[in-house]
C-alpha cells in the first residue's frame, strides 16, 4: 500500500533576516511592487490534485489554502492596508478565523525593506460577514482590533531579490505556543510573491531545530493566482 502523508495543517518557518539595502528606489520598489501585486486571490488546489495524481512511498501532499488579499481605505489603521483571509480545501472551505487578519505595510527603519505587520478583529464573526462585499471594510477604526495571537501573528519583512517579492518573518522574535504540539515553537515563514503566484514556505521548529509543524521536508505551498 502506498503510504501518503498528507499535509493539511497551515503554520509557519523560521529564517535569518538579510541586511536592507540603503537606496531609496529599493525601498520604494518593494513597497511599489507589493501594493501591485499583493492584491488578490491564491488558491494550492492544483498542488494538491498533481501531488495526489503523483502519489507515491512517503510522498507529501500539501493541503488545499485557499488566500485572499484585499486593499482597503482605512487611514485611522495606517496609509497601507490589507484584509487577509484563509480557508481550507477552497473557496467554500473552512475558515481560519486566526488568520482572518489586517495587515499594514510601512518602510523599514533600514531603508531598502517594507514591515508587513498583522492585527486581528476583535469581533471576527462581525466582519466575516463583511467579506466579499465592496469597499466593506473601508473607514476601519484602529479601536476595532488587537494584537496579534499565534503562529500567524508575526510581521513579516519583505525586499526584492533578483526581480523577485520575497517575505521572511524574525525567528527571534516569532514564538509562540503550538495548539497540537502544546510547546512553543519558532514560527518561521518564507514568502515568494510573483505576478502569477504566492509560495509559501512554513514550519514550526523547536528549540534543536526540528520541524514539529508544516512539511517535513520544508517544501512550499504553491498557490496559484485566481485573480
Amino acid at each position: 500500500m502506498k503510504k501518503i502523508i498528507l499535509i493539511s495543517v497551515w503554520c509557519a518557518l523560521v529564517i535569518p533576516i538579510y541586511a536592507f539595502s540603503n537606496s531609496h528606489a529599493a525601498e520604494n520598489g518593494t513597497l511599489s511592487a507589493l501594493l501591485d501585486l499583493l492584491p488578490g486571490t491564491f488558491d494550492s488546489g492544483a498542488q494538491m490534485r498533481d501531488e495526489k495524481s503523483a502519489g507515491g512511498e512517503g510522498a507529501v501532499i500539501h493541503g488545499w489554502v485557499y488566500r485572499t488579499f484585499t486593499k482597503i481605505d482605512a487611514p485611522d489603521v495606517g496609509e497601507h492596508v490589507f484584509v487577509g483571509t484563509v480557508r481550507y480545501n477552497g473557496e467554500n472551505g473552512y475558515f481560519d478565523k486566526a488568520e482572518f487578519q489586517v495587515w499594514t505595510l510601512q518602510l523599514a527603519d533600514d531603508k531598502g525593506g517594507v514591515i508587513m505587520s498583522p492585527m486581528r478583529f476583535l469581533d471576527p464573526d462581525t466582519n466575516i460577514a463583511k467579506i466579499g462585499i465592496a469597499n466593506a471594510f473601508d473607514g476601519l477604526q484602529g479601536r476595532d482590533l488587537g494584537e496579534p495571537a499565534g503562529s500567524a501573528g508575526c510581521d513579516i519583512h519583505w525586499r526584492m531579490e533578483d526581480g523577485v517579492l520575497r517575505g521572511m518573518t524574525d525567528p527571534e522574535a516569532c514564538r509562540w505556543m503550538s495548539s497540537v504540539e502544546k510547546i512553543e515553537l519558532a514560527w518561521d515563514w518564507q514568502y515568494e510573491l510573483k505576478r502569477d503566484a504566492m509560495w509559501i514556505k512554513l514550519a514550526g521548529r523547536n528549540d534543536a531545530g526540528d520541524i514539529l509543524s508544516g512539511p517535513k521536508d520544508n517544501s512550499p505551498f504553491r498557490l496559484d493566482r485566481l485573480q
